[in-house]
């Protein structure tokens, strides 16, 4: 679906990290792209981290790890980049299977996709509900002032209610708004932590990466 999406409109999306470029090809290829960049009519980018300045004529999606770098780049509120937070490592026992580079690059290219008004995404969560608490990855109080709208595997945010034509995504995908949203919003699975583990496991024997990757 998406590189047949990404052939029509003439799309090329590209990572701008080089230390991220090995794992942005296993996550492009996992989607069922065979190659990096495609045509180059609407450009998109993903960049990690809020140390590499960007074209403003591109439209980015800049993943974000820290609450700190988070604070940072939301201050900036730049018109032509929307924020994954993500925070968390896929190594440590207690983390959530999707705390890793492949999920958050996944995510970032459905995201990108959307559109403009969205100014944060928080991908869903699977956790243990017995030990996991989802505050101990987003503070929603941060977002209390933001409209928030679901959109499968990820929360969206927008300072802005969104319009009719902007609630769906050029992947087909639409937005749902939340008038409250509350923890377990952001939940797309509860499995025990016995459980993350074998899928972790899993993850790696399809991602060998992931074994020195966040």
């Amino acid at each position: 679906m998406l590189p047949i999406i990404f052939r029509k409109r003439n799309i090329s999306i590209n990572i701008l990290n080089d230390d991220k470029q090995a794992v942005f090809e296993q996550a492009i290829s996992s989607l069922g792209f065979s190659e990096v960049n495609i045509g180059c009519e609407e450009r998109y980018s993903i960049v990690f981290g809020n140390k590499i300045k960007i074209d403003e004529q591109i439209v980015v999606c800049r993943i974000i790890c820290s609450i700190g770098e988070l604070s940072e780049c939301f201050n900036q509120d730049k018109k032509n980049e929307v924020l994954l937070y993500l925070p968390g490592s896929f190594t440590n026992r207690l983390d959530s299977p999707i705390c890793n580079d492949i999920s958050r690059i996944r995510i970032a290219i459905h995201c990108i996709l959307g559109t403009s008004a969205v100014r944060l995404v928080l991908p869903k969560l699977v956790i243990d509900p017995s030990i996991q608490k989802v505050s101990d990855y987003y503070d929603l109080e941060m977002t209390n002032k933001m409209y928030a709208y679901d959109c499968g595997s990820y929360v969206a945010l927008s300072d802005q209610t969104l319009q009719e034509e902007q609630m769906v995504t050029a992947l087909g995908e639409r937005y749902r708004f939340i008038p409250y949203l509350k923890s377990q919003d952001l939940v797309r699975e509860y499995l025990s932590l016995g459980e993350q583990a074998s899928r972790k496991q899993n993850a790696i024997a399809n991602f060998p990466l992931l074994r020195s990757l966040k």
